[in-house]
């Protein structure tokens, strides 16, 4: 019996890496996908993630350019 090779560096760009890594994320989306927690149509974390990046260009823009300036930005 041989036992399976194990890179070194298991993040390394060598195409065996690659496949592994893609294979353990696609084992992992299956798991969550059995378990039920898995949600293809779930974008809750993107546009909290949008919607923070959003709040804090805005309040940049307030600081420097004032309300005018944030009144400016907002009508482009």
């Amino acid at each position: 019996m041989t036992k399976p090779y194990k890179p070194r560096n298991p993040y390394s760009n060598s195409p065996y890496s690659r496949k592994r890594r893609r294979e353990e994320t696609q084992r992992q989306i299956q798991e969550l996908k059995d378990s039920g927690n898995w949600n293809e149509n779930d974008s809750f974390g993107g546009c909290l993630i949008v919607g923070i990046v959003l709040i804090i260009i805005m309040g940049f823009i307030l600081i420097i350019g004032g309300p005018e300036g944030l009144l400016k930005w907002l009508s482009h």
